[in-house]
């Protein structure tokens, strides 16, 4: 139970600086995604199992919160954390290259999906200018983001770990 806490404090909070926080960063109207950022995060330090799980949870917050089509995220972060975490024993994601790379093509890869949704949903606009004007910008930005996120994420569990160490130290 405990665990589900902290996960439904990590999925708000993550929400808060998608909404909040992610607008302040937009570099030509690209901000980087988040909830994709997560969903990668979590298939490569837990594999595609909790990837998936964590994909559910991300995807129904991000469709509620987008304004959007419902679903979509829904359908396309799921798979792209399951993908990306069947590839955790093959891939050295201790490495910041790999995290980089993979993180690119996992957007690309998510971008893609999403684009053809859209498309076969609303054909107002090709697939393909969607492709080259949205994802294309969006995967590169991800890609640049997500290894200040796995510092962020270093530096909280290093705290974490402190506090538990004091908390410890003074139960005794």
């Amino acid at each position: 139970m405990r665990s589900l806490l902290v996960y439904g404090c990590w999925l708000a909070g993550i929400a808060v600086a998608q909404t909040v926080a992610a607008p302040s960063f937009e570099i030509y109207h690209v901000k980087p995604d988040l909830f994709l950022i997560s969903v990668i995060l979590v298939a490569m330090r837990r594999g595609g199992g909790s990837a998936l799980a964590w994909a559910l949870a991300a995807g129904a917050v991000q469709d509620a919160l987008s304004g959007g089509i419902i679903g979509f995220n829904l359908f396309s972060k799921p798979v792209t954390g399951f993908v990306v975490g069947l590839m955790r024993d093959k891939l050295d994601f201790a490495n910041p290259n790999t995290q980089t790379v993979v993180t690119l093509f996992a957007s690309l890869a998510e971008g893609a999906v999403l684009s053809i949704l859209l498309y076969a949903y609303q054909p107002a606009k090709s697939a393909l200018w969607t492709f080259s004007q949205v994802v294309v910008p969006l995967s590169a930005y991800n890609s640049l983001v997500m290894p200040l996120v796995i510092l962020a994420e270093r530096a909280v569990g290093t705290v974490a770990a402190e506090l538990r160490r004091r908390e410890s130290r003074f139960a005794q």
